[in-house]
């Protein structure tokens, strides 16, 4: 079944090639835009679903390193431009602390993933419990933007009378993956995929989920105190496709199903290491999840 699976994708792969390849001949290039950091989660999707997507299409990648820098290219973009959109992005600027915030709208959004952060440390004597027993007190590095993780920690203190203070690192998730390493802080509020590396090696330690339910093995920290909403912290990304027409909405959209359909593909890749998306979910579903997850992080 597997060896059939593997089959029915990349006929299906190239089918949308030459589809694609026909509707774009004479179309503006596709510019793909990483609207994250230059050593995060964001970086690493965008810049291997842009090369799946350039096996296809001619695609510029921009690569600004920061997301209102990538707002500013987006709004100059005229033609078909690929993006991921980050809750928390969005949470800041309806909070007033950052630069834009993006109307959902069903015929532009492409796929959309929830995943939560891990809390981990490389210091032996930082432990599972350390972190929720009252009266500790420890650094917790995290990215920005700030004030999100920031309500986390808080709400940690809130909850179990622990004294811990917030540690921000500019650079993205790269940047607080290699502070924990460096042993800089105690513990750091790390994205999924850098908590798997640094536990498969053995060089560092992960313990609690950032949500109500256990996860790769992790305890879901909210579910030890679920009056405090606060405690829960996901990172959710919808990709959105703007000044497409409906015919290359609907071509890229194939390309990018194609390319989490192979097994072979460079997105496959590194969604080993995250949530893949859900491509049978309805758009409104999706606007619905995805306005509950920037209200949990507004200020």
């Amino acid at each position: 079944m597997k060896g059939l699976n593997r089959m029915l994708n990349k006929k299906f792969a190239a089918a949308v090639l030459v589809a694609s390849t026909s509707i774009f001949a004479q179309a503006a290039d596709l510019t793909v835009i990483n609207t994250g950091s230059k050593t995060g989660g964001f970086f690493r999707s965008s810049n291997a679903l842009q090369q799946d997507l350039a096996k296809a299409i001619s695609v510029e990648y921009v690569n600004p390193g920061q997301y209102c820098a990538a707002y500013a290219v987006l709004q100059k973009t005229t033609g078909p431009v690929l993006f991921p959109w980050a809750n928390d992005f969005e949470a800041a600027g309806r909070s007033g602390e950052g630069c834009a915030t993006i109307p959902l709208k069903a015929e532009e959004i492409v796929s959309y993933t929830r995943d939560t952060y891990r809390v981990c440390s490389a210091k032996p004597e930082m432990t599972k419990e350390r972190f929720v027993k009252a009266g500790e007190s420890a650094r917790v590095g995290y990215s920005t933007p700030a004030f999100a993780f920031e309500n986390t920690v808080q709400a940690v203190n809130k909850s179990f009378g622990t004294k811990h203070v917030g540690v921000t690192y500019e650079a993205g998730g790269g940047a607080v993956k290699t502070a924990l390493l460096n042993k800089e802080v105690d513990y750091v509020i790390l994205w999924p995929s850098f908590a798997q590396e640094v536990t498969s090696n053995g060089t560092a330690n992960c313990f609690w989920s950032t949500g109500t339910e256990t996860l790769d093995g992790m305890e879901g920290i909210a579910s030890k105190d679920t009056a405090n909403k606060k405690l829960i912290i996901g990172s959710d990304t919808v990709w959105l496709l703007k000044n497409a027409t409906p015919a290359q909405a609907a071509s890229i959209s194939k390309l990018v199903q194609a390319a989490y359909g192979d097994q072979n593909s460079a997105i496959t890749a590194q969604i080993k290491k995250s949530s893949p998306p859900n491509f049978n979910k309805s758009k409104q579903s999706i606007i619905s999840d995805w306005e509950d997850a920037v209200n949990a992080l507004k200020k």
